[in-house]
């Protein structure tokens, strides 16, 4: 694939490249998946599904779940990446201010702000961290931290390895959920304190957001087994069947008073300690006035019917299943192959869809980030590929030039040689240069006859001849014996004799009054022999 080699997989939120992205969440019992995918600027949800993990098959739990997760792609098909999140349970959690608004810069000092905070040695930790709020007047930044001890990571790695597949990204579930809260418009305009609660099995993981900006995480070792175990010790029965009566019935079995009445108790013992969770957050953000607004419910807790409503009474407080199919409100996202987001895949779906405020997050770091080495070899690959290529350009290029130049020239002898042929009929057609030089002598031999009739750019034998003519021969007592003109010298040899040697005087004088000659020698004798010289040289005009 030639994103990440050439070019980057995206430029800001625009995708150059198509990509099918999966989301994991990974619990004890179940492997929840999402399948998204992402082309341009638009993301397209296309399947939420999920897989129990079988129980006590006399496998470990990491072979169990690496079956479950290896059915879940099978069922989704093909994909580009894998994401998947470890439980906020596992971590630790700091919100810090710092005098930063540029991304790299915090990452360059977290390690060292966090490093005193934390119960573990930070060479045995996994830290970074996500931006809740920033001031671009102050460039100050106010961040959440996360930091896990090393032995977490591997252990979600586990399953994954044992199914042949590597993850490219590592994330923080709520971290994920805040995420996507912050992307649906609903959710992201609420004021006040609101809670998103996810239920699960074993655990309920709690995070508290004040007007917009995630404050605090914290876990609960509270689930729906613990109150499935209550309502079982209270009815005497196994909990497997108070599990399935808390699943299937919930608070709506009115008609069985001891079942309402076991469930309610149970339920009592969340609440309390839900209103536990609730004070300390408002104390710790110093402003115990700041009420909560909103609850909202996930998880395989959220599917308990009717307990929403049970807990907006206890609690007094507006509670709602979280609704993540809202994520559609925003224009660029669509749902695809699937009518809705199971309440239960929240966080898988969160995982998968991208978003600003988890953009940067990987715990995929250190000895646990993915190798490169394949990516290098592709890069070296491709870039001896081009290489080859543009030489092979170059020499085709050079070719054809070739190869048209050597028409060009062929067809250029073609022609002179018509044109040679048509001027000089009696040179025969042969080689060019050969012919070049027969027309060249043709031309010489009618430049020489043509010479002498010229009038127009060149003087003539005529000339030479007519001023002969015109002088006073009887005067001077002229005889020419011989008169002789040598065109490629430029000479005019005259053999002549005169009456005596004033008569020659006079010749030579007529002679140098006609300006055709260059130079006129003096003669001693009358009988005498003289070469005169074309005053415009030979074959130059006049």
């Amino acid at each position: 694939m030639i994103q990440n080699i050439l070019l980057p997989e995206k430029i800001r939120s625009y995708y150059l490249f198509p990509q099918r992205i999966v989301g994991f969440e990974i619990t004890k019992n179940y492997v929840f998946a999402t399948a998204v995918y992402l082309h341009g600027s638009s993301i397209s949800i296309e399947q939420s599904i999920d897989i129990a993990i079988e129980q006590d098959n006399g496998q470990e739990l990491t072979a169990r779940t690496a079956i479950a997760i290896k059915k879940a792609l099978a069922a989704i098909g093909k994909y580009s990446s894998i994401h998947v999140s470890v439980s906020s349970s596992q971590a630790i959690f700091k919100n810090m201010k710092l005098p930063f608004d540029d991304y790299e810069k915090i990452e360059r000092v977290i390690n060292f702000e966090v490093e005193p905070l934390l119960p573990f040695s930070i060479h045995d930790a996994v830290v970074d961290f996500i931006i809740t709020e920033q001031n671009k007047t102050e460039k100050s930044s106010e961040i959440c931290v996360a930091a896990l001890q090393k032995q977490h990571i591997r252990q979600v790695l586990e399953p994954f390895q044992e199914a042949g597949i590597q993850p490219e990204v590592i994330t923080i579930d709520l971290f994920e959920l805040y995420g996507i809260y912050r992307a649906i418009p609903y959710y992201n305009n609420l004021t006040g304190g609101v809670l998103l609660i996810e239920i699960g099995f074993s655990c309920t993981k709690i995070a508290y957001i004040l007007n917009g900006q995630l404050k605090f995480i914290r876990t609960l070792v509270l689930g729906t087994t613990h109150i499935a175990k209550a309502v079982g010790t209270h009815r005497s029965i196994p909990i497997k069947d108070a599990m399935e009566e808390l699943l299937r019935h919930g608070f709506e079995k009115e008609e069985e008073p001891s079942f309402m009445e076991a469930i309610n108790s149970a339920a009592d013992s969340f609440v309390s300690k839900l209103k536990f969770t609730m004070q300390s957050f408002m104390v710790q953000t110093n402003n115990p006035e700041e009420q909560i607004s909103h609850i909202f419910l996930l998880g395989i807790g959220a599917t308990i019917k009717g307990f929403n409503s049970w807990l907006e009474k206890s609690l007094n407080i507006p509670c709602a299943i979280f609704n993540p199919d809202q994520i559609t409100d925003n224009p660029h996202v669509s749902l695809k192959k699937t009518a809705h987001i199971p309440v239960e895949n929240s966080i898988s779906a969160s995982i998968a869809i991208p978003n600003t405020t988890t953009e940067h997050f990987n715990l995929l770091q250190k000895e646990f980030a993915p190798s490169n080495n394949q990516l290098l070899v592709k890069q070296m690959i491709v870039g001896a590929i081009l290489t080859i290529l543009l030489f092979s350009s170059l020499l085709m290029h050079s070719l054809f030039q070739t190869r048209a130049l050597r028409a060009a020239l062929e067809q250029s002898r073609r022609e002179a040689s018509t044109i040679l042929v048509e001027w000089f009929p009696n040179i025969e057609e042969q080689h060019l240069d050969v012919m070049i030089e027969e027309a060249e002598e043709e031309a010489k031999k009618e430049e020489k006859l043509w010479f002498s009739f010229s009038k127009n750019s060149k003087t003539s034998c005529l000339n030479f001849l007519l001023e002969l003519t015109r002088l006073d021969r009887e005067g001077l007592g002229l005889i020419f014996d011989k008169v002789g003109i040598d065109q490629d010298k430029g000479v005019v040899t005259i053999k002549a004799q005169v009456r005596d040697h004033e008569a020659l005087k006079r010749f030579e004088s007529e002679l140098e009054q006609t300006k055709l000659f260059s130079y006129i020698p003096k003669k001693d004798t009358p009988s005498f022999t003289t070469e005169l010289r074309f005053a415009t040289g030979p074959g130059e005009g006049s």
